[in-house]
């Protein structure tokens, strides 16, 4: 079953479940056109009927699971996220991905050995690399496109640059708190504009390209895709949550096995949310400019039909 398929299924299904909306169509689904609505919605219905969607980011939830433990056992000060241990907040899927129970305070690298420092960026960047390959191979198996270095370079790329400016932004809050509210607000928007960033990288573009695309076609869906990158990002927040759920301290390597679930979970689901959005928001653009076309060529030919008859009408008076 391809992509399109399946959320073709999941869009009947939701209309055998909204009477309303049944009684209001006047056609199948092909007559309402794509639909990008609901992507993470979707996306569980697509998964749970290709569960292989999950491979890759269960392959590279390991990988940073295997980091966050490296993370918690080094000397470097650590810190965990305030989602952890200490209920569940709302958070926000920038790029598919998990949560993460380590994190790397700022003044925990001041007066670091060369290192030293050098091995914290490295443990930072592992989990931004491998959702970038995950996220490749899980959108090009879902929307069945092939896996070049091209695509994964470019979209590890692009998750490598949101995470640095998501983190960067964090330590701007810590030195200067009153930033926060300006800082957050800008994330959130941004990260609902560029939801289907990652996925068009995967399917070719450059990250400069699917930024830009990705910008274009969330215009007028702000608040949809809002809901779709807070609902992600709360799934992994939940999942990263077991840990502590199961009273596994911080300092214990087996805390890290909530990476490995919000990881493997909330991580497929973003790529696949991210795949249905941007596929289905380029149909419905393509069918908007054939439909446009089809327009400016009828009324082009009505114009010169009213020539016609007017030019006939002249040689008959005349």
């Amino acid at each position: 079953m391809t992509l399109t398929e399946a959320v073709r299924e999941q869009r009947e299904r939701d209309g055998r479940d909204d009477p309303e909306r049944d009684g209001n169509s006047t056609g199948g689904d092909d007559d309402r056109g794509p639909d990008p609505s609901k992507p993470v919605r979707r996306a569980f219905g697509v998964v749970s009927r290709r569960p292989v969607l999950l491979f890759a980011f269960a392959l590279a939830a390991v990988v940073v699971a295997v980091a966050d433990v490296a993370r918690i056992l080094d000397p470097v000060g650590n810190a965990t996220p305030d989602v952890i241990g200490g209920g569940v907040s709302l958070t926000v899927l920038a790029y598919p991905s998990g949560t993460r129970v380590t994190a790397v305070t700022p003044g925990a690298l001041v007066a670091l050995q060369p290192w030293w420092l050098l091995a914290a960026a490295l443990l930072g960047s592992v989990g931004p690399l491998a959702a970038g390959a995950a996220t490749t191979w899980t959108v090009a198996r879902a929307a069945k496109r092939e896996v070049t270095t091209e695509r994964v370079l470019a979209t590890t790329t692009y998750v490598l640059a949101v995470a640095v400016a998501w983190r960067a932004s964090a330590w701007i809050v810590e030195v200067f708190p009153a930033a926060v509210a300006p800082l957050l607000l800008v994330g959130l928007w941004l990260s609902a504009r560029l939801f289907p960033a990652p996925a068009l990288a995967a399917l070719g573009r450059s990250p400069v390209d699917a930024a830009s695309e990705a910008y274009a076609l969330t215009r007028g869906r702000a608040f949809g895709c809002f809901l779709s990158v807070l609902g992600a990002g709360t799934l992994g927040a939940v999942l990263a949550n077991v840990g502590s759920g199961a009273a596994a301290s911080p300092g214990d390597p087996l805390f890290a096995f909530g990476t490995v679930l919000s990881y493997t979970f909330a991580g497929a689901i973003g790529a696949v949310a991210a795949t249905i959005y941007a596929v289905e928001a380029r149909e419905e653009r393509e069918r908007g400019r054939a439909d446009q076309r089809q327009r400016e060529t009828a009324h082009e030919g009505g114009e010169h039909a009213d020539t016609a008859v007017r030019g006939l009408q002249r040689r008959n008076g005349n």
